[in-house]
């Protein structure tokens, strides 16, 4: 029964020793990783950074320009609608001059 318990005993440490030589490269892989992936999001930021600017600044430099025509594009409508009522009465309405039999 002695030689048992010593035997028990040995796997158990050799196993906890494999555990901790596991866990230990684990967190060596996983800080290795973070740091790649810290590395590619700047490089990422660093690019896009600007591409983002630029594209704010079109868009604040586009955007008067935009409320412009739609403004002109509205009263261009107002103006049309304008037109056509008129042209609709004018056609409603029956010509003077002209004698009925």
């Amino acid at each position: 029964m002695q030689i048992w318990l010593e035997f028990f005993c040995i796997v158990a440490a050799v196993a906890l020793v494999v555990q901790v030589v596991i866990l230990t490269m684990l967190f060596f892989q996983l800080r290795k990783t973070t740091e790649n992936v810290n590395r590619m999001v700047g490089d990422l930021h660093s690019r896009v950074g600007p591409i983002l600017t630029r594209a704010q600044i079109l868009l604040d430099d586009t955007q008067p320009k935009i409320s412009s025509m739609v403004n002109d594009a509205s009263h261009i409508v107002y103006l049309a609608r304008g037109q056509a009522q008129k042209s609709i009465a004018c056609l409603r309405t029956p010509p003077t001059g002209f004698a009925a039999n």
